[in-house]
């Protein structure tokens, strides 16, 4: 009993309990985190990959309505040799509860902008998949 109980705890907590993230980029409104054990090589002939971007502010953002104590949870699929990036799902929390989210149905692939937390995190999560 204790066994099934300590099971249905363990998939029951937050994402983001059980992550093991790593900070890679910050500025003055948030810290930017990623789970290297999250990386996934989804085609590695043409370099493809997805993996996570965890948002903390460390003040509250008007702008998107995130406070101090909030999270916001980024899925991305990366072309590693073409450098491009596609966002594939947004996860919003508070507090550890998720609020909303948003899903992306129709994938559409950017140039990754050189110099942007969008540009660490890629070249962070090829050069660990696709050494």
């Amino acid at each position: 009993m204790l066994k099934k109980l300590l099971i249905i705890l363990f998939l029951a907590s937050p994402l983001s309990a059980q992550a093991e993230w790593v900070a890679f980029s910050f500025d003055n409104k948030t810290i930017s985190y990623t789970d290297p054990t999250r990386f996934l090589a989804t085609n590695p002939s043409l370099g493809y990959a997805e993996a996570w971007i965890k948002l903390v502010p460390g003040v509250d953002i008007k702008e998107d309505g995130l406070l101090v104590g909030d999270h916001r949870l980024m899925k991305f699929k990366i072309k590693c040799k073409s450098e491009e990036l596609a966002i594939v799902g947004v996860y919003n929390y508070r507090k550890d509860i998720l609020v909303n989210s948003f899903v992306e149905k129709s994938i559409t692939f950017e140039p990754i902008v050189p110099r942007t937390v969008g540009d660490t995190f890629s070249r962070y999560v090829c050069g660990q998949l696709y050494k």
